[in-house]
């Protein structure tokens, strides 16, 4: 399975993201034909408040509903290219929380999984500000795979699968 790793500059304008992501997306596709597409941790949307998070947010639909504009972007790519897709993370809005939540799509554009982050990044650095244990408000991701029917082995199997592929073809450091 030959793989492509989206890198972008993500920012606070998700229309502009978007944009960018469907532009690698076919740059990639253009020069390598990979089988799989793999964006970046909140390629949609890189806010700096929680509100600006709130607003970008989009709810996930059921099955044979259509999405939001992320949702939709990754769907359209797996279907239009004919390749899987693994939507690095995007905030998902369900009721008043919010979560970052990964996706993955087959080469039809059919969802296989999605999974809601456990941990969020939490840093303690000596004599400086410790980041974590956030209130409910003020975080974006929380427990478990929401679709009915998918296992929280299958969510993770569609991200490690695009995990390891990734790590197996970064060029390897001699050790220091």
């Amino acid at each position: 399975m030959k793989i492509s790793v989206i890198q972008m500059n993500t920012r606070s304008d998700k229309a502009a993201n978007l944009e960018q992501a469907r532009t690698l997306a076919a740059r990639a596709i253009a020069a390598d034909a990979p089988d799989m597409l793999v964006l970046p941790e909140v390629f949609a949307f890189m806010g700096s408040s929680v509100a600006d998070k709130r607003a970008a947010a989009e709810e996930l639909p059921e099955a044979g509903e259509t999405g939001g504009d992320a949702y939709e972007t990754l769907r359209t790519l797996a279907m239009e290219h004919g390749v899987f897709v693994h939507g690095g993370s995007f905030v998902e809005r369900s009721g008043d929380d919010c979560f970052n939540t990964t996706i993955a799509f087959d080469r039809a554009g059919v969802e296989l999984a999605r999974y809601r982050k456990i941990h969020l990044f939490d840093v303690s650095t000596p004599d400086g500000p410790s980041i974590g244990n956030r209130t409910p408000s003020e975080r974006v991701g929380t427990s478990s795979p929401t679709r009915p029917g998918t296992s929280r082995s299958a969510a993770a199997s569609a991200t490690t699968c695009a995990s390891r592929s990734s790590i197996a073809r970064s060029p390897r450091r001699a050790p220091r």
